[in-house]
């Protein structure tokens, strides 16, 4: 079935198919056809001049945010280094009223009187966290788009395609299929807030970094109306489940009982209510220290500095592709006044990518040697040194 609609003026058109498949199911597609006129060369101008000072406005906020991350690198490194010297290991988790608002270290197994139970499914167990996560089998719309220049013209072709999943939250269809608004189940999480590593209980902080999330074992016999297979509960049949149908999964981290209950090492500030708290400081910054088994303190601190300096690379590459993408934004009228001659057109193309490259490098990292001049000036000098270097070639590039 092929059904095509012209609209007003013949500015656009569209198209729908449907073919079944072998396997009886339908693979639908939609494809909606528009032209425009192509941009002059006063428009790309106007696009070009905006697109500078966009550029301008991001160069500046990514190197707010290469100056914030060096701060955060620091102060966390600091801190790192502050709680390690000034924590005390205990040889067991049990509570000791002198410790009271100190930095704590502790291993041991968690243990809870509760069991977390799913009122509706009366599925659970001795978790410290249960999940039921429901999924729905709907209409997923996917989108393509290309477009080809037609003479003074552009044709944009968009075509939707349809697949039939199971997705965990309702999907927003715009042609052809719609999926059900309503779902007799939704997606729940259950949290022991009275766990404990021994004698000591511990706070929120500490039950949201649990991982990894394990599937639940369920019982043989499932509960009316669902059928059991691959770990789900089905509403319907999961070998040919049709639009609207739910399938469920129950999944837990942390036990809490038995030979197999889970062994945490944790650091945190005791308080005098028994319990285990993050260390904050007046900057914002804490210490809540987590790791799956018994772990020294040595340990678990090296992790978090890991972790930290994990981070702070990683927003040292956000800032500095900002800082490049801001610089060929800036260049982008260069680009467009020269870009309808051919060749010249791509080589200052090329020109104005090398050139940000080099500005965008130089930037990043002045704006970082500068940061760690307030925190370690002979390192922050040597950065400095080290971003005058390309500009130096550059400048010896273009006198030769």
């Amino acid at each position: 079935l092929i059904f095509v609609k012209h609209l007003a003026h013949d500015s656009a058109m569209s198209a729908y198919t449907r073919r079944r498949g072998a396997d009886n199911t339908y693979n639908d597609t939609y494809t909606e056809t528009k032209y425009r006129r192509a941009q002059g060369i006063g428009s790309k101008i106007c696009n070009s001049i905006a697109g500078t000072l966009f550029g301008v406005v991001l160069i500046f906020g990514a190197c707010y945010l290469l100056h914030w991350n060096e701060g955060r690198a620091v102060e966390t490194a600091r801190l790192l280094d502050h709680g390690e010297k000034h924590t005390i290991s205990l040889t067991k988790p049990s509570f000791n009223p002198e410790l009271n608002h100190e930095l704590i270290h502790v291993s041991g197994q968690l243990n809870s009187n509760k069991e977390l139970q799913d009122p509706e499914f009366n599925i659970g167990g001795p978790y410290a966290r249960l999940r039921r996560q429901v999924e729905m089998y709907q209409w997923v719309e996917h989108q393509h788009k290309t477009e080809t220049r037609q003479g003074n013209e552009i044709r944009e072709d968009v075509t939707y395609s349809y697949t039939q999943e199971w997705r965990g939250s309702r999907m927003e269809c715009k042609h052809s299929h719609s999926n059900p608004t309503h779902w007799d189940y939704s997606s729940k999480t259950w949290t022991d807030v009275s766990l404990r590593l021994g004698e000591l209980s511990l706070s929120s902080v500490y039950l949201e970094k649990l991982t990894p999330w394990q599937p639940v074992s369920l019982s043989s016999k499932p509960p009316t109306g669902f059928t059991q297979s691959g770990g789900y509960l089905y509403q319907r049949s999961p070998r040919q489940p049709t639009i609207g149908d739910l399938r469920i999964r129950f999944e837990y981290v942390g036990k809490t009982r038995g030979s197999d209950a889970t062994v945490l090492s944790v650091v945190g500030v005791q308080t005098p209510q028994r319990g285990v708290e993050e260390y904050k400081t007046n900057r914002g910054y804490s210490i809540a220290l987590l790791m799956h088994g018994q772990h020294s303190k040595q340990d678990m601190f090296k992790a978090a500095h890991a972790e930290n300096n994990a981070t702070t690379w990683g927003l040292r590459a956000v800032g500095w592709i900002l800082v490049c993408l801001g610089f060929g934004l800036t260049m982008s009228l260069i680009n467009t006044i020269f870009g309808w001659i051919p060749l010249i057109g791509s080589l200052v193309s090329l020109a104005t990518f090398l050139a940000a490259l080099l500005l965008g490098t130089s930037v990043s990292v002045v704006t970082i040697a500068i940061s760690w001049i307030s925190f370690r000036p002979w390192l922050g000098f040597a950065l400095l040194v080290a971003a005058a270097v390309p500009l130096y070639l550059g400048k010896l590039s273009s006198a030769t």
